[in-house]
This record gives structure tokens, sequence and C-alpha cells, in this order.
């Protein structure tokens, strides 16, 4: 991702009848230079039946204002993985973007039932 752009991972579609089961998120954010976010800002997840989870790992370090080179953000293990629509891409979409700040995000996950 380019540093102050929002990032997007867009799970694989796991075909007819099957839904993607998240184990594991994490969304980094790395400071190209000093960080500035109005408030800490959560990231967001598509393609979920009901409401979506509000993840907050990413800029909660950064209420103001953060040191350049820092990394903020982290994984998320699941004790319960989050089941996706049915044959659905569902994404992770990150934070809106903040300043001097490039956002990634992973996922672990299986297809299944």
């Amino acid at each position: 991702a380019t540093s102050g752009t929002q990032v997007t991972l867009t799970l694989v579609n796991p075909g007819p009848g099957l839904s993607n089961y998240i184990t594991m998120l994490a969304v980094w954010g790395f400071a190209s230079g000093i960080p500035t976010a109005a408030t800490p800002t959560a990231a967001t997840m598509t393609g979920i039946n009901g409401t979506s989870p509000k993840l907050l790992p990413l800029a909660s370090v950064y209420p103001a204002a953060g040191a350049q080179g820092s990394v903020s953000g982290g994984f998320v293990p699941l004790t319960t993985p989050i089941k996706c629509a049915t044959n659905t891409a569902c994404a992770v979409v990150g934070p809106t973007a903040i300043t001097n700040m490039t956002q990634e995000a992973y996922a672990c996950y299986y297809a299944a039932n």
C-alpha cells in the first residue's frame, strides 16, 4: 500500500455452498513520517452476515500524532472464527487513510460448509 491510503484485503471467494472462516486478522500501520489522525480509527469488514466487526488495532496508539518509524497494530487471534457469508469474497477494510502511515492487512482463514 501507499503511505496515507486506506488498505483493503479481499479474501478469495470460496465457491458455491462454502464460507470463509477467519481465524486470525492483523492490521498494521508503519509510519513513514509523523502519522496523524483526528481520532483512533477502526478497521471494518464486508461480506459478513449481520453486524460487521469493528477492529481497533491500527492507529490505536495515534490519537493525535505518533513518532516517525514507529509501528502500530498487530495480530488479532480469534477464539471463535468469523464466518463470512456463503459464496462471498469478504474483505477487511482498513481505517480511513492516516497521513504518513502505510497500512497492511493479513488474515488466516479456511473454506468450509
